[in-house]
């Protein structure tokens, strides 16, 4: 009876919603096997499916970032004079890499939470804020789905069911994405960013700009290497997205100049000059900077060194310089070129160029992926221009960007070790694909 009931929704569904489903049980489930039996690769963290399992379904987080925010939050409390991160970065070595305005976040969610809400301590009220914008992630992630979907006739049969199936696997998707789940299993304020890039690529195809603007206001706060996309908007002439970008950025490093000083402000250009000269060689780093540490065996791949970075290595440093130039600069002028500057595939060029081109791009960094993929997915099919290899290419590249290797690093001591780059190359694998649909004319 449970078969023939399968078996007629199975015909009830279009054929589209049958393919996202069976490629998403191959992705989660067959490749998990696959990595779990062939690759012996044990059932914890080294499994993107068991985040999924044990630690999105179960509340549980690390507290990546929490515990460096709030070690620097009561510093700047209890030593308001001494410089933050000459002390807490340099001197005792803990890699709080955020600006202060990301501190601004403790004001909005006070300690005192804790006791209002009943809970047991303050960072499990900053997990159920990342568990809400885990959510808001794959709600947006859907809703640009269908956005983008709206003009390809899929030929469903049953609108009511299959909507339902479809939204059901979309769901499934949103839950097995690794970079997105891996950021919320570590505790990573990066689950907000990707919420917010979200929320805001489907405000851009809604048209509503002056609330993207803020969005991204907000997204700098917390990553000033989003600043590009500020530089992006005045190179569009995107007005009412940069007014209200500069509104919310501005008043915000006002309010964080008034609360923590200027000095603090100003020590984190600092930081951010050490970090650019020196990056990260820990495999989970997928930039062109930690792609060459790891070439040149600069500092450790294996790793995760709390206390210490690779040391300055000055063909490291120059690639790194280069390539983020070539990223950023083509991501500015070659859609401005193209003849469609301002569209939503543009925005979402600068947003993945700004992603990879810096220096430190951990893997729950691609968690911005998955509205990106949303996007990407349903244009290609609508292409008349472009060959369905693409979907192919696609299809490998989400798996990519999905899963975790762990085998990668048996080759982490060779010249191949370019093989842990596999997130960095599904990325680039999506850039080139949003560059194609760029320039074919019947894309906007």
């Amino acid at each position: 009876m449970v078969m023939t009931n399968l078996t007629k929704l199975w015909q009830t569904i279009d054929p589209l919603t049958r393919n996202l489903i069976l490629f998403l049980l191959a992705d989660a489930l067959l490749i998990t096997l696959a990595l779990n039996h062939f690759f012996l690769t044990p059932w914890d963290e080294r499994l993107a499916l068991y985040h999924t399992v044990e630690r999105v379904f179960k509340f549980k987080q690390i507290g990546d970032s929490w515990g460096p925010m709030l070690k620097a939050f009561d510093y700047l409390d209890t030593e308001p004079q001494h410089p933050l991160y000459s002390e807490l970065f340099f001197e005792q070595k803990t890699k709080f890499q955020y600006p202060p305005t990301s501190l601004l976040i403790f004001y909005i969610f006070p300690k005192n939470l804790t006791k209002m809400l009943g809970l047991t301590s303050y960072r499990s009220v900053l997990n159920y804020v990342s568990w809400a914008f885990l959510w808001a992630t794959i709600i947006y992630s859907i809703k640009l789905f269908k956005l983008s979907l709206a003009a390809f006739n899929s030929g469903n049969k049953n609108k009511k069911i299959n909507f339902l199936v479809r939204n059901i696997v979309l769901v499934g998707y949103g839950l097995t994405f690794y970079p997105m789940i891996r950021a919320y299993s570590l505790g990573q304020i990066q689950v907000w960013i990707n919420a917010m890039f979200a929320i805001l690529l489907w405000c851009w195809v809604r048209d509503k700009k002056n609330l993207a603007g803020i969005l991204a206001g907000m997204i700098c706060l917390l990553k000033p290497q989003y600043i590009i996309v500020f530089a992006w908007g005045l190179f569009r002439k995107q007005w009412r997205f940069i007014v209200f970008f500069a509104a919310i950025l501005l008043n915000g490093l006002l309010i964080s100049v008034l609360l923590f000083g200027l000095t603090n402000h100003l020590d984190y250009l600092t930081v951010l000059s050490f970090i650019s000269r020196h990056g990260e060689a820990f495999y989970t780093n997928q930039s062109p900077n930690g792609l060459l540490n790891r070439l040149f065996f600069n500092g450790n791949n294996l790793e995760w060194q709390g206390d210490s970075f690779p040391p300055f290595n000055f063909w490291v440093y120059a690639g790194t310089v280069i390539s983020s130039v070539i990223l950023i600069s083509i991501a500015l002028f070659q859609p401005k070129l193209s003849g469609k500057p301002g569209s939503i595939i543009d925005l979402s060029i600068i947003i993945l160029s700004s992603t990879i081109a810096s220096p430190l791009a951990w893997e729950h960094n691609y968690g911005i992926l998955l509205p990106i993929y949303a996007l990407l997915f349903p244009c290609l099919l609508k292409s008349k221009k472009i060959e369905k290899i693409s979907i192919i290419y696609l299809a490998i590249s989400y798996t990519m960007s999905s899963q975790y290797f762990d085998f990668t690093k048996t080759l982490a001591n060779t010249p191949f070790n370019i093989v842990q780059s596999y997130l960095l190359i599904a990325g680039l694998i999506v850039l080139f694909h949003l560059y194609k649909l760029d320039s074919n004319p019947k894309n906007s």
